[in-house]
């Protein structure tokens, strides 16, 4: 496989918040033997027996650390799970302080499960995880491999406590519980994923995760395909075809749901159609409201994802208020339209139309209707380390001829593309690149586009790329404060020439007068080796 890769500067990096718990069972907590950054998990108590909390932070010999880096540290441990279908309940408590940049993610036999998503807390956090063996049908328990990743600055620290693993699967009961803090914050940050659970004009059935069913929302009447229900963790081709994680929870036990083809294929249509139609929202609403959602659009270039208003009814005579078209790549991306006053619209609804093809996926969560008009999310942002999925707002060109992606990881070609990002230095950075291998032609396109600036006095854009490869393609800059929406856009920046294997930073002035928005457009060059 070969990428063209680019990646963002770190202007500021986008905090991230969380903490675990584990063993009924004792899988013996130890650090990892391989780990040689110079700080380890500590236990939290020393002179306690409980083997079950630990904190990570810098040690007090702090003459061989630069407090500005980011170190990480995994603690291991061993747990006898069964399969899927009897999974165990990892249970824990986190607190992540002080800096933004710390964070933690938590594997089950090097797979992750989940990833802190919240900023710094005063208190600690409670999560509670399904986990089961690689093996989806053994009955038996499997000695499996559970690690805390956990990375951290000199500013702050990481406490996981109470680590606790029973072998049932996690009660439904806490999901739904009032102290469960992930069901009820506030949907403010880029971090902090969830939704809230009521709205200020509550319409019964519309907010919805997913998570225990499809709520108010019900299938079109015309649907060769319908909408339904999943979990990353019980489908088999998940990140091939549909997502490894859910939106709401950011895990692979997490709902959304999802259209596409069935595997195997028992019937065959030319063009499916697959609708979802909102509950009745309320009638004479004096305000505006915002809807909000979710998505992720994967596979091929047919497919067309569609969001309609429909007014008293009448589901024959409006056309699509937001439309996206083609691979968007394989990551959640926000969605949000204006519902004005005085226009009597009573349902949102959902359509996707794709020509046939196994690949071809759209999938949706965390629907919500808020009071008043929508807003700019705020992380929207051109600053960006794409170690979110949301990816700070950026979209790719659905007019190009290929997608841009975020991923990580080396390719599988060798003398092409970068093996670790920026951000961290590692394979688990996540960076955007362009997939160049067959079948992509030489001088196809594929455009990043950022969200809409405004203009800051004495600020530049800095971002960091790479551009290894023998017959390495074109790497162009674009910026304009044309948001119009035609094709004008000036060219400010451009590269085509192999750099070697190792990140450059580049640096563009931005002193505009005007909101503007910054393309990035990736031209495929000859040959295998072009990354």
């Amino acid at each position: 496989m070969d990428r063209f890769v680019f990646l963002l500067l770190i202007l500021y990096l986008i905090g991230i918040a969380a903490q675990l718990n584990i063993p009924n069972e004792d899988p013996g907590w130890r650090n990892d033997p391989s780990n040689n950054q110079k700080i380890e998990w500590h236990e939290f108590l020393p002179t306690t027996t409980d083997k079950r909390s630990f904190v990570l932070k810098y040690s007090n010999d702090k003459e061989n650390l630069q407090s500005s880096e980011l170190y990480n540290a995994r603690l291991l441990g061993i747990a006898h799970l069964s399969s899927r279908d009897s999974p165990s309940c990892l249970t824990f408590d986190y607190l992540i302080t002080d800096d933004k940049s710390n964070k933690l993610s938590v594997f089950v036999h090097n797979r992750t499960v989940w990833r802190s998503r919240l900023r710094s807390e005063q208190s600690a956090i409670h999560i509670q995880l399904n986990i089961s063996s690689p093996s989806s049908t053994s009955s038996l328990r499997m000695d499996t491999l559970i690690a805390f990743d956990g990375q951290v600055t000199n500013n702050g620290h990481i406490e996981l406590k109470n680590i606790l693993i029973t072998h049932q699967a996690c009660p439904p009961s806490i999901l739904k519980s009032s102290n469960t803090k992930r069901l009820t914050l506030p949907f403010k940050s880029p971090n902090s994923r969830i939704i809230p659970s009521v709205t200020t004009k509550a319409v019964a059935g519309y907010d919805c995760t997913f998570e225990q069913d499809m709520c108010g929302w019900t299938q079109g009447r015309n649907n060769t395909l319908d909408w339904f229900r999943e979990q990353p963790i019980s489908n088999n081709l998940a990140g091939i075809v549909g997502p490894l994680t859910d939106h709401t929870y950011g895990n692979s036990t997490g709902y959304y749901v999802t259209t596409r083809l069935s595997i195997p294929v028992t019937t065959f249509s030319d063009i499916d159609i697959s609708i979802l139609v909102s509950p009745r929202l309320l009638d004479n609403v004096p305000g505006s409201m915002c809807a909000k959602w979710w998505y992720m659009m994967h596979g091929t270039d047919d497919t067309e994802f569609n969001v309609y208003l429909i007014p008293n009814e009448n589901f024959t005579s409006t056309k699509p208020i937001w439309r996206r078209s083609g691979d968007q790549g394989r990551h959640w991306q926000h969605g949000q339209i204006q519902i004005e006053p005085g226009n009597s619209i009573t349902r949102v609804v959902y359509e996707v139309i794709a020509i046939w093809s196994i690949r071809s996926e759209v999938s949706l969560d965390d629907v919500l209707l808020l009071d008043g008009p929508c807003i700019k999310p705020d992380f929207h942002s051109i600053s960006c380390t794409f170690e979110e999925e949301h990816i700070c707002g950026y979209s790719s060109d659905p007019t190009g001829q290929l997608a841009w992606t975020r991923g990580k990881g080396a390719t599988s070609t060798t003398l092409t593309g970068a093996s670790e990002d920026h951000t961290l230095g590692t394979a688990q950075g996540y960076f955007m690149f362009i997939e160049t291998s067959s079948p992509q032609k030489p001088g196809n396109k594929g455009r990043l586009i950022s969200v809409v600036e405004q203009p800051q006095y004495g600020r530049c854009l800095q971002f960091w790329y790479h551009m290894y490869g023998r017959n390495i393609g074109q790497l162009n800059v674009y910026m304009s404060t044309n948001t119009s929406g035609n094709d004008t856009h000036p060219l400010v920046w451009s590269r085509g020439a192999n750099v070697g294997n190792v990140w450059r930073k580049a640096q563009i002035s931005t002193e505009y007068k005007d909101p503007f928005y910054i393309v990035f457009e990736g031209v495929v060059g000859n040959g295998i080796e072009a990354s």
